[in-house]
């Protein structure tokens, strides 16, 4: 599975590199979007072993999101989630990102709360799933650039 994931990132990189000498500018988050679509789907009969989310900062500074599934097809999403623990981490972000489950909703939310949510949320499955590993990277995606938070899980 790293091995995959390793050689599907280098490939995407080397695609944009390309992109970026013919057109000399980088392309939008939906060019990517859809370049990952194609290399993924030319491998549909020997698939990518890799779980994808595409995510960045369109034209507009809003932020993208995109889940695939390993031949490529893809949907543009609100919140998203993939690994072994995303059927217990799903459920809660359903309820905190969407609040179709609240009478009255919450839009206070700042960074802060969100990433402590985030990490309560997998500390929770990795309470209850053998198969999630010992740490995990939450990356914080704005206009100002990534920032990477690491978490470490299992202590055992």
């Amino acid at each position: 599975m790293q091995s995959d994931i390793k050689t599907l990132h280098s490939l995407l990189q080397k695609k944009i590199q390309l992109f970026v000498l013919e057109h000399s500018h980088y392309p939008d988050i939906h060019v990517i979007a859809r370049l990952l679509c194609v290399i993924l789907y030319s491998r549909r009969f020997f698939p990518y072993y890799a779980f994808n989310i595409l995510a960045g900062v369109d034209e507009n500074n809003k932020g993208v999101l995109y889940n695939y599934d390993s031949v490529g097809s893809y949907c543009e999403a609100t919140h998203s989630c993939v690994g072994s623990g995303s059927q217990l981490i799903l459920p809660i972000l359903d309820n905190r990102v969407e609040q179709k489950n609240q009478l009255i909703k919450n839009t206070n939310f700042n960074l802060g709360d969100d990433i402590n949510f985030v990490k309560d949320a997998i500390t929770s499955a990795t309470e209850r799933d053998i198969y999630t590993g010992d740490k995990t990277l939450i990356y914080v995606i704005d206009k100002m650039g990534i920032n990477v938070n690491t978490l470490d899980l299992k202590q055992d």
